[in-house]
């Protein structure tokens, strides 16, 4: 979103001060600049302007330096693995799915064939297993009854009859569990080799074009999460930092950049932590990467952008600039003007920034203090 309206005659100044101090790199905003005086009744000597206190919104703000850049993907596998393809070049330009890089999995492929054919075995000689030992069940049951009705009646041939037929209908069924938790087995195996089947082949996630590759050729060894390739798609620009903790961004009031003179709503891309250990790990330098709504076609990669974390909002502060507060003995006072007489008036303090401190308590609105040049 972009925001075009008009800044406070103040706003403006803070505006040229922070574009000038983004040069020199990311900086805060000091918490308190004050002005050291003598204990004297009145600033003596002192050559001072005057200045209306007034309610306003004032906010800590922290600016970090970062550029426009093309949206940019680390492409990686999830597994690790030895390339058997590699599809595209340097600068080539792609279409989203397009195969990019294949690791080698025949063993794989041998594997999942392999598989499907005991499973299908399995079932098949399970259901086959099953129904012998049913008509095994059938023929005791079928005995039984014939000693049942024989008499005088062999009770002692009835009563292990029907223990034979108890011991085979519990041996089927530890079979049939048995050769369940087998099939469970195979099919969880089954069901891992296809994700890596599915996860061995890198594709494009969207339009873009190969901005540059890891050094890899036929057979070169890949390790699950490092970076293989970095996708750019050209039409969708984000904006690029030295690394910014989610820290500061997660508890950011609001999250916003300049890019020339306009302002923009950002969004942190969250990074992924096993990503971040690597790169951590390795050495590599870590970035942090913000979306934005592009709306203006002015807006070139390359370009400067000041991000701005903002802190400590408060909307209807009483604000007086900064330069307008004395402290004696650790308390802080201002000097108002009140019927041409200098009137010292202890107060205390909200937020500060360079320019401006927040007044809660000692000093009304539309109060005229006496800013020390």
């Amino acid at each position: 979103m972009i925001r075009e309206k008009p800044l406070p005659r103040f706003r403006r100044a803070c505006a040229c001060f922070t574009a000038a101090l983004c040069a020199a790199g990311a900086f805060v905003l000091p918490a308190m600049a004050e002005q050291a005086v003598p204990a004297l009744l009145e600033p003596v000597g002192v050559k001072s302007d005057t200045a209306v206190a007034y309610v306003g919104e004032i906010s800590e703000i922290t600016v970090y330096d970062g550029s426009v850049a093309p949206y940019v993907e680390e492409l990686y596998f999830p597994i690790d693995g030895q390339v058997s393809e590699i599809y595209v070049i340097v600068g080539q330009t792609v279409q989203a799915g397009d195969p990019l890089v294949a690791l080698d999995q025949e063993a794989q492929e041998e594997r999942r064939e392999d598989l499907l054919d005991a499973i299908e075995d399995a079932r098949t000689d399970g259901a086959f297993a099953d129904a012998l030992a049913e008509i095994d069940i059938q023929i005791l049951a079928t005995d039984l009854e014939q000693l049942r009705r024989q008499s005088p009646a062999d009770e002692t041939a009835i009563a292990l009859k029907e223990l034979e037929i108890e011991t085979a209908q519990l041996n089927l069924s530890l079979e049939q569990e048995l050769r369940a938790m087998e099939l469970e087995r195979m099919n969880s195996e089954l069901e891992t080799l296809e994700t890596q089947l599915e996860e061995g082949t890198l594709y494009a996630p969207f339009d873009g074009r190969i901005l540059f590759g890891q050094p890899i050729e036929k057979g070169s060894g890949v390790t699950a999460y490092d970076p293989i390739l970095y996708l750019a798609d050209d039409s969708r620009l984000s904006i690029t930092a030295d690394y910014i903790s989610s820290t500061y961004t997660d508890s950011a009031d609001e999250i916003y950049a300049w890019i020339g003179a306009k302002q923009y709503e950002i969004t942190p891309t969250p990074i992924d932590m096993s990503e971040y250990l690597s790169l951590l790990l390795s050495g590599e330098t870590l970035t942090s990467h913000f979306t934005f709504e592009q709306s203006d076609e002015s807006i070139q990669s390359g370009m400067y952008a000041a991000i701005c974390l903002v802190n400590n909002s408060v909307p209807d502060a009483l604000l007086v600039p900064t330069n307008a507060l004395f402290r004696d003995a650790g308390s802080r006072y201002v000097y108002e003007f009140v019927d041409g007489q200098r009137v010292r008036r202890t107060v205390e303090i909200g937020v500060s920034t360079e320019w401006l401190t927040q007044i809660t308590a000692g000093l009304e609105e539309g109060a005229v203090v006496y800013v020390a040049d």
